[in-house]
């Protein structure tokens, strides 16, 4: 699959959670985020120096509008490997961290003073489960990412059988 034709199906099918992606449509659509992403970050740099404003709307923007088809096709690169798309809710550890957090962090910004040491630990202690667990949902969705295809002979039940696949509840019966 080529890098353009990855981008347009990734976009075109934002809404289909189902079936399967090849690692290059997530990686060829991972690059065009991150290239996206790049550029937008510098006109944002370029606008906000001639505006005196500092927000970058046009990343947020870009993130917003690509949130779905990035969940979309993490979901079919998932199936795609043999393993089930509920692996994506691991994204939502982060979240629940930083709400944790977030009461130590209110409290350390309004500081009028100094933050003194024990200020200090207070914020990385409530600060390093999320980013321990920001951490871990990566290399965990970095690693199933890299999986290789699993196909529906090889117990996918995600994927698709070919013409001549013998169905997996008869393997099953046979003690495979």
């Amino acid at each position: 699959m080529s890098f353009a034709r990855a981008v347009v199906v990734c976009l075109t099918s934002f809404k289909d959670f189902r079936g399967t992606a090849a690692r290059t449509e997530y990686w060829f659509f991972a690059l065009f985020v991150f290239l996206l992403q790049l550029v937008l970050g510098v006109f944002d740099s370029i606008i906000s120096k001639a505006l005196s404003v500092n927000f970058s709307w046009l990343e947020v923007c870009a993130s917003v509008l690509l949130l779905l088809p990035q969940l979309s096709i993490s979901a079919r690169r998932f199936h795609d490997s043999g393993k089930s798309a509920h692996w994506l809710w691991l994204n939502l550890l982060p979240v629940i961290a930083f709400l944790f957090a977030l009461p130590e962090i209110i409290t350390f910004i309004q500081l009028t003073s100094t933050p003194t040491d024990a200020q200090m630990i207070r914020v990385a202690t409530a600060v390093g489960p999320m980013i321990l667990s920001m951490m871990a949902v990566g290399m965990v969705t970095l690693v199933y990412s890299l999986l290789p295809t699993k196909t529906y002979a090889q117990g996918n039940r995600f994927a698709k059988p070919s013409e001549g696949d013998i169905p997996l509840g008869e393997l099953k019966r046979q003690g495979w």
